[in-house]
């Protein structure tokens, strides 16, 4: 009889060590508080830079949730532009007012990541981290 006793006695205990080891590691992979993790999460929201250069002046914009849309598109929403053509066709002539100038050979530059573009504003899509410069350059 006390065989059996020792043996339940086991079985109790193994089965209480199995459920509150389960229990303990559920608990440590589960973030503690649901409404503080939601709120980190909406404030990573992706924002892009876009700076404006000419004439010894800088200014930066950000734009949320640019990923997905084109130069084109997120400097449109960042600053005041004039252009001729749409989408890929686009050539920006003037943002803020500054207008490049033909007779001075004039026109405004993207760089992209610190490197000049190789293409056009509305044919590059912007990915996570990008950043956008205009500047006046000339040809």
């Amino acid at each position: 009889m006390k065989f059996i006793q020792k043996n339940i006695l086991l079985v109790v205990v193994s089965i209480a060590v199995i459920f509150g080891g389960g229990f303990y590691y559920i608990n440590q992979n589960k973030p503690e508080n649901t409404e503080s993790n939601t709120s980190t999460t909406q404030e990573k929201t992706e924002i892009t830079k876009v700076t404006i250069n000419f004439d010894g002046q800088e200014k930066s914009y950000e734009v949320k949730n640019a990923i997905g849309k084109t130069a084109l598109e997120v400097t449109e929403e960042a600053v005041t532009i004039e252009k001729t053509g749409e989408g890929k066709d686009a050539f920006i002539n003037s943002i803020n007012g500054r207008v490049a100038e033909e007779s001075k050979n004039e026109f405004w530059k993207l760089v992209i990541n610190g490197k000049d573009s190789e293409v056009g504003a509305g044919s590059y899509t912007i990915v996570n981290g990008d950043t956008l410069v205009w500047e006046i350059d000339t040809y």
